[in-house]
């Protein structure tokens, strides 16, 4: 015979291990992720469209070691907050200074990339050696990332909104 659980007694052992303290400071991110997002302004006719359509097209997955991990559905949002980058990590600092982020890392949505778990220091360090030799300068990682991108993706696949942000960067 199976037993009949209240909701609340589920959801109390499901995350009955979580602090609070991590519920806030996840919420605290969240919105201040969406926040700073809003505040940002485009250029062209529609300016304010520029913040609106970042907080729609990013999510933020993880926050560790002061590095915060955001998700994007179009590697062209990735080139914008990089472009806002500066703004974003001083307005997160300022509001959200308890967290200590010191690094805003950004990947495509599908894509397996997470932080490291809390293996030891050996694994980083082999990691870290790997990363070293396959891409010897931030650089050479943006070349070899964006030209192996662009091979495959047609003008056309890029989002209207994207195309007349660039556009109007040119103007």
């Amino acid at each position: 015979m199976s037993e009949i659980h209240s909701a609340s007694d589920i959801i109390s052992n499901l995350f009955g291990s979580i602090e609070k303290s991590t519920f806030d400071a996840a919420n605290t991110v969240v919105s201040t992720w969406k926040t700073i997002m809003l505040s940002i302004k485009g250029n062209g006719e529609n300016g304010s469209m520029t913040g609106q359509n970042l907080a729609d097209h990013t999510r933020v997955i993880d926050l560790k070691n002061g590095n915060l991990l955001i998700e994007t559905d179009h590697p062209g949002w990735i080139q914008l907050l990089k472009l806002h980058n500066r703004y974003i990590l001083t307005g997160l600092k300022k509001r959200c200074p308890t967290l200590n982020i010191r690094i805003i890392s950004y990947r495509l949505k599908g894509s397996s990339a997470s932080f490291a778990g809390t293996g030891n220091s050996m694994e980083r360090e082999k990691v870290a050696e790997v990363l070293d030799r396959r891409y010897k300068s931030i650089e050479e990682y943006d070349k070899t990332y964006y030209v192996s991108d662009h091979k495959h993706r047609s003008p056309e696949e890029v989002p209207e909104a994207i195309r007349k942000i660039f556009e109007n960067f040119g103007k």
